[in-house]
């Protein structure tokens, strides 16, 4: 634990507890802040991907303080988050944060645990529905060019991950024409992304993450959100509805996950020419993994929001079967 103690404060330019223990410590009084550039070179990721490390051996360690290790996880996330990074990287750390996070869920719901969980996996991956609905409740009534521009963002981003669903299953007649409808919509995206980028006012809100509270409500009644985000070796879900959210992670590897959207994928389209037998007992598999403790909710729900990510990313969640029975 002294090495990366002495890393951070190294990182950060800033004396350490005790500099006797550090080759490199920095003077005493010596300030530095997360994100700033150091005469190191480290950058705020850097320190993140550090403390999050740093608190991963923590977690580790016989008898830690769980308080104080989920303490130090949440400020290496907000260090991550703050840093120009976020969404680039996802430190192998993330994951014993966020089973600790899921398992601690799993005891007894805590909605500040499901908060936590639902910031970190918009600190490691693209928060894209979350993060619209978050700005249409921030800015769309405030600022009506501005909030004009979002609803077209969104409109023209729902669009592109139609087309990409329905290329799944086209002949290849149709995909020439929905290949040009794509390109068409991601021109029109990039000159939007560009006018919403030199706005001041929407980088103000853009990069924070959402909150549970925000999806709720903007959600409507028999409304559910579904995000499913994959990190290095695991999974994870989080759902939520106007009453409660769910945070888990799915209960198989990435391979195993991904080895089952690609053998119902391939159920719905292949290249020999004739309809191919769609996998149930995949599709069904898929569901039970993706809901998890979740289950009850999406089943009740008449329309799921989904984030479409991690194995929803390339396929359709309309085909996963959740009753074996009714097929």
């Amino acid at each position: 634990m002294t090495h990366f103690d002495c890393a951070l404060a190294t990182l950060q330019n800033v004396a350490p507890e005790d500099p006797r223990t550090c080759l490199l410590a920095p003077r005493a009084g010596a300030r530095g802040s997360v994100g700033q550039q150091t005469p190191g070179g480290a950058t705020g990721p850097l320190i993140a991907e550090t403390g999050l490390e740093r608190a991963s051996l923590f977690a580790r360690q016989p008898g830690a303080d769980q308080t104080k290790v989920l303490a130090d996880f949440d400020a290496s996330v907000e260090a991550l988050i703050a840093s120009s990074a976020a969404g680039g990287i996802v430190p192998p750390a993330m994951e014993t944060y966020l089973d600790l996070l899921a398992d601690r869920d799993a005891a007894a719901p805590i909605s500040a645990v499901e908060e936590r969980f639902f910031r970190a996996i918009q600190a490691v991956g693209e928060p894209a529905i979350a993060r619209q609905v978050a700005q249409l409740q921030r800015i769309v009534t405030a600022d009506g060019p501005l909030g004009a521009k979002v609803r077209d963002r969104a409109e023209l981003e729902r669009q592109v991950v139609r087309i990409r669903y329905q290329l799944a299953t086209a002949t290849p007649e149709e995909a020439r024409a929905l290949e040009q409808e794509r390109s068409a919509a991601e021109v029109q995206l990039a000159s939007v992304n560009a006018t919403l980028a030199a706005d001041q006012r929407y980088r103000a809100v853009d990069d924070r993450p959402a909150t549970i509270a925000e999806v709720q409500s903007a959600l409507q009644p028999g409304e559910a959100y579904l995000k499913v985000t994959r990190l290095r070796s695991r999974t994870y879900g989080i759902v939520i509805d106007r009453e409660r959210a769910y945070v888990y992670a799915l209960a198989a590897t990435v391979p195993e996950v991904d080895g089952i959207a690609a053998k119902v994928r391939t159920s719905i389209r292949n290249d020999s020419g004739s309809l191919p037998f769609f996998d149930v007992p995949a599709a069904f598999t898929l569901f039970k993994l993706i809901a998890g403790p979740a289950e009850p909710a999406l089943l009740k729900a008449d329309a799921i929001v989904v984030d479409p990510s991690g194995p929803l990313e390339n396929l359709p969640a309309g085909v996963l079967v959740t009753d074996l029975a009714s097929v």
